[in-house]
């Protein structure tokens, strides 16, 4: 009887699905899964599908890694740990468990499509916060990509924008495992917080900006505000434009510095009198040779559904984030007080591990 809760997502080649649609459905998904001699992952085919009847509430254990979400399995459950794998009846808040901690480079692409189109869902959660990320495009293929690179789990709906145009609505799952520093970019709460200021941007300093905005975010936030057109008509003289009007002042010095120090170009403010806004500016314009230079770093991290933005022919795209992981401390717990609940269970071929709220799971049986 080694099972999971049905709720636990899985992290798959296709995202992170909960376990209970993957077993129900029967997907044909391939589940990240750890190859311990090695120490690097891969993914592998899901070569059994199992569910049960319920299970009391005494069987149940809650797993929770450091600044991780929690995992509910029955007691049986192995667990990868630094002391090997240890069945979850068996562990104890001495152990340490090998569980996600995130990934800095899916952190960077996050960071460059916060500066554009996408925005942060902040909500209080009893004594802490929980967030997720939102973007919504009229191009499907730009939002799926943005999807797809940022390895994000979530709902995708159907949306009429205010020009009545259709487009599609991306809104993650709770970022639990993230290790994105949100503190750096949003307020994220505090005792003296008022609700209007949760969740309101920060003025970002040009040490964080230069850390996290790399040209793979670079690239993302060009993608969703910024446009190029051609001096005079002349295609040899391309001007790169970059939308600022939902910044203040102070946030537009620290992103002069960025492209200053950075990426070693200068752009020229632009003032949009038909905005009227407290934010002065309403984009960053720069001249054809610091448009060419900018642009020419990113022929192979462009991004799908606005290639036209990049003026030089495609040579790549931005790539994918994947998880990074590493041995962390761990709280356990009995569930007590809850109704039966069934449970399911993947089987994965090779290395018979997979990937559960972040955390590696032994499968009850393997290929």
């Amino acid at each position: 009887m080694i099972f999971i809760f049905g709720n636990t997502r899985i992290l798959t080649d296709q995202g992170s699905l909960p376990i209970r649609d993957i077993v129900e459905n029967q997907l044909d998904v391939e589940a990240l899964s750890f190859n311990e001699t090695t120490g690097s992952f891969e993914y592998k085919p899901i070569i059994d599908y199992s569910s049960n009847e319920k299970v009391p509430f005494q069987g149940w254990r809650y797993i929770t890694p450091e600044k991780g979400k929690r995992l509910r399995c029955t007691k049986e459950r192995e667990i990868c740990t630094s002391k090997g794998w240890i069945p979850a009846q068996e562990l104890s808040d001495t152990c340490n468990i090998y569980s996600t901690i995130g990934s800095h480079y899916r952190d960077c692409l996050m960071a460059g499509t916060l500066l554009g189109d996408s925005s942060l869902l902040v909500e209080k959660r009893g004594s802490g916060t929980a967030y997720r990320i939102s973007f919504q495009h009229v191009n499907e293929t730009l939002l799926d990509f943005k999807t797809e690179v940022l390895n994000l789990s979530g709902k995708k709906g159907n949306i009429t924008t205010g020009y009545g145009s259709s487009g599609c609505r991306f809104v993650s799952s709770a970022l639990t495992n993230s290790s994105f520093p949100v503190e750096d970019f949003y307020n994220m709460g505090s005792a003296t917080t008022t609700k209007d200021a949760l969740g309101k941007r920060k003025i970002i300093p040009y040490e964080v900006l230069k850390e996290y905005i790399t040209p793979e975010a670079l690239a993302l936030w060009i993608a969703d505000d910024g446009s190029v057109s051609l001096n005079n008509g002349n295609k040899n003289t391309p001007v790169l434009q970059i939308s600022v009007h939902s910044f203040p002042k102070e946030q537009i010095d620290e992103f002069l510095k960025l492209f200053k120090n950075k990426y070693q170009v200068e752009p020229t403010l632009l003032l949009d009198k038909r905005l009227n806004t407290k934010n002065c500016d309403s984009c960053f314009s720069f001249k054809t040779k610091d448009t060419l230079y900018l642009l020419n770093q990113l022929r192979d991290k462009q991004v799908k559904g606005a290639e036209y933005k990049f003026y030089f022919p495609t040579e790549g795209y931005v790539t994918k984030a994947i998880e990074t992981f590493e041995y962390r401390p761990i709280h356990i717990s009995r569930v007590s007080y809850r109704s039966p609940s069934i449970k399911y269970d993947i089987s994965v071929e090779g290395y018979n591990n997979f990937c559960a709220n972040g955390i590696i799971v032994k499968s009850n049986k393997g290929g």
